[in-house]
């Protein structure tokens, strides 16, 4: 995200390429990504549909649901900038739609939907998200090609309308910032603005420094502002990329349109992009929910959910599983030599989730290792990018691996396309870090587009990633990821039953609390010591 100072002297932030470093810190370094490319729309116009089912779980009419949305973008397109006029953006409802996938297709019509999700949320992480908003773009320049919300529906209730209470929230608040998103801002540093990571009911009136960040991106007079300089934007249309139709596309896979990245660099694009070499990690903007008054705890890295699982490819002759056993006498000697980079207090880009236990954590994982990834792919699949990397599993630190993995993610780019997913773990080449995966248990609906026999997941998403940095004393830290910010705490029920599976305590911890900053050589056993009390009696 890139951000232009507000007069505040609190920064806004753009949605942009690339991902930080492990320990960036925007309160104190600005916005991430000065130097990158920021996302905007090039048409003085965007369309937007409701999938027509809208809510029933929660008692959200389509008309209900269109008069909500409506107000939320108009909030952003009627805003009066400072300097006079209004910004040179306007969003229009196409009507509602049948399809349901979050998906771009580069060759058929899309749509930019928002829909509910009330059967359940399609992802495998515990982090509850509570809105999530997946931009596709042109890594050349930045020219945002496709944006989709999804709302979790299924575990939270919204209020269309009136107050929301205790435990419920307002789905205005909700869908006004992730309008916000939709139209390339990323979470802002100003606790009064509507672009704040942390969820407060209420709040969909644009303050000062929201209203910078819109009037920044497209300015009244129709330009943009783009990497490039200030752009002529394009004359209206709300039609999306390729054409508008109410239905998913039949068939959206890119064939082998994957992009591999590794030791040699090099990619093959394909659809709307060309060739391009060796790509940043995919990233992913997911916001979730909090009380009134609830406290931020930050967290950060980059990565994402799934909707289909895949898998990974083991090159036979360099497989073999590992045990606790095996790893117990060599942790101290090998966890000394491991580290990079320096210890940072704070972490970068936030979203908003709920706080993973630390006895979670270790609970939804079948390994946790030290890994440095070594290869990335990345190709679409329905729809949506996904990036595979496959990890050197270094020194195993609970259950059991082979020596090498493959992770997939959702997210990444594949030619000139990017797709943006926050909330995902970022896996970045050569990058140590603690990883707690998992093998999901549903397997995928269709054969993925990357030559890989099964994928782990990274549990929890980006709470479930550490990367392993030098600290000012030069030991080895885990330090959480970048990207993911506030974390709440999670419903009392999730606590008792850790508590009662761990009576110590220790699996009660939110996990970054657990892990961050901590010496690699003394937060490893803990973690041994945790999945044995909470797994060895099952």
């Amino acid at each position: 995200m890139i951000g232009v100072v507000a007069p505040t002297a609190r920064a806004f932030c753009r949605e942009a390429t690339g991902t930080p470093a492990p320990g960036y810190d925007p309160t104190t370094q600005g916005c991430f990504g000065p130097n990158l490319m920021p996302l905007y729309w090039k048409n003085l116009c965007v369309g937007y549909s409701l999938q027509r089912d809208a809510s029933p779980l929660r008692g959200i009419s389509i008309d209900q649901a269109t008069a909500v949305a409506a107000q939320a973008f108009a909030t952003w397109s009627a805003t009066a900038c400072s300097g006079g006029g209004m910004p040179s953006i306007a969003a229009v409802d196409n009507g509602p739609v049948d399809c349901d996938l979050v998906q771009y297709n580069k060759d058929q019509p899309n749509q930019h939907v928002i829909v509910f999700r009330d059967a359940g949320w399609p992802y495998d992480d515990s982090s509850n998200v509570l809105g999530l908003t997946t931009l596709t773009y042109d890594v050349t320049d930045g020219e945002i090609f496709d944006a989709d919300m999804e709302i979790n529906s299924n575990q939270y209730n919204l209020v269309a309308g009136g107050p929301a209470s205790p435990g419920s929230y307002d789905l205005p608040s909700v869908l006004t910032h992730e309008a916000g998103h939709f139209l390339g801002l990323a979470h802002s540093a100003d606790d009064t603005a509507v672009m704040y990571a942390l969820y407060r009911p209420g709040t969909s009136t644009l303050m000062p420094d929201d209203i910078a960040g819109i009037c920044t991106i497209d300015p009244p007079d129709g330009t943009r502002s783009a990497a490039a300089g200030l752009l002529a934007s394009i004359a209206c249309d709300p039609t999306p990329r390729h054409g508008f139709s109410t239905q998913c596309a039949a068939d959206v896979d890119a064939g082998d349109g994957s992009s591999p990245s590794g030791g040699d660099g090099g990619a093959n694009g394909s659809g709307d992009g060309a060739p391009s070499g060796e790509h940043p990690a995919s990233r992913a903007k997911a916001c979730s929910v909090a009380a009134a008054g609830a406290t931020q705890e930050t967290c950060g890295s980059v990565p994402l959910g799934v909707l289909a699982t895949v898998g990974f490819f083991l090159r036979r002759a360099r497989k073999r599983v590992r045990t606790m056993r095996s790893i117990a006498a060599a942790t101290a000697l090998a966890l000394a030599t491991l580290g990079a980079c320096t210890l940072a207090t704070r972490d970068a880009r936030a979203s908003v989730s709920i706080a993973v236990l630390f006895g979670e954590l270790v609970r939804d994982s079948s390994g946790i290792a030290i890994v440095t990834p070594v290869e990335q792919r990345a190709a679409w699949e329905g729809g949506r990018i996904y990036t595979y990397t496959r990890v050197d599993v270094e020194t195993l630190v609970a259950g059991t691996l082979p020596a090498e993995v493959w992770v997939q993610t959702m997210g990444g780019v594949v030619g000139d396309i990017g797709q943006i997913v926050e909330g995902e773990a970022v896996l970045t080449l050569g990058q140590r870090s603690l990883l707690f995966l998992h093998q999901p248990a549903t397997p995928p609906a269709a054969k993925p587009a990357v030559a890989v026999a099964e994928a782990f997941r990274v549990t929890a998403r980006a709470q479930g990633q550490f990367p392993v940095v030098l600290g000012e004393d030069k030991k080895p830290r885990f330090v959480a990821a970048t990207g993911l910010g506030a974390l709440l705490p999670p419903p009392p029920e999730r606590i008792a039953r850790i508590a009662q599976a761990d009576p110590t305590g220790n699996g009660q911890r939110f996990a970054r609390d657990a892990l961050h900053g901590r010496a690699v050589q003394e937060a490893a056993p803990d973690i041994a010591a945790t999945w044995w009390r909470l797994k060895a009696t099952k």
